[in-house]
């Protein structure tokens, strides 16, 4: 968890649950297509203590960031996790659209979905 409370994940565990090299995934998160406002809050630089005893670099990454940065993966893990998250996403419109008061809002939802 970070300091506002946001469980959050580690550019390590990451690199293990995707199968990746963790200098990769670095790389990946400092190339990300995002601004500053996205990409401070949820990729919170920290340091890690190595086999060597060393400090190396590693990233605190909030859900979003996670999102984010694993849309961009490719690979089965990767195409898994998409599928979940829209199935998740179609879920909770759905369930949404059932609501009497959210009905009304359905062209304003449609707007900011495809804008």
């Amino acid at each position: 968890m970070d300091e506002d409370g946001r469980l959050t994940t580690t550019s390590l565990k990451v690199a293990e649950v995707y199968g990746k090299r963790h200098d990769d995934v670095l790389k990946k998160i400092k190339n990300l297509n995002c601004n500053a406002k996205f990409h401070l809050p949820n990729f919170r630089g920290v340091e890690y203590i190595d086999k060597k005893w060393e400090l190396r670099p590693s990233y605190e990454i909030t859900k979003d960031g996670f999102t984010f940065l694993v849309s961009r993966f490719s690979g089965k893990k990767a195409g898994l996790f998409m599928e979940q998250f829209i199935a998740v996403f179609n879920a909770m419109e759905k369930a949404l659209m059932q609501a009497p008061a959210v009905r009304n809002l359905e062209p304003l939802i449609l707007t900011a979905l495809t804008t």
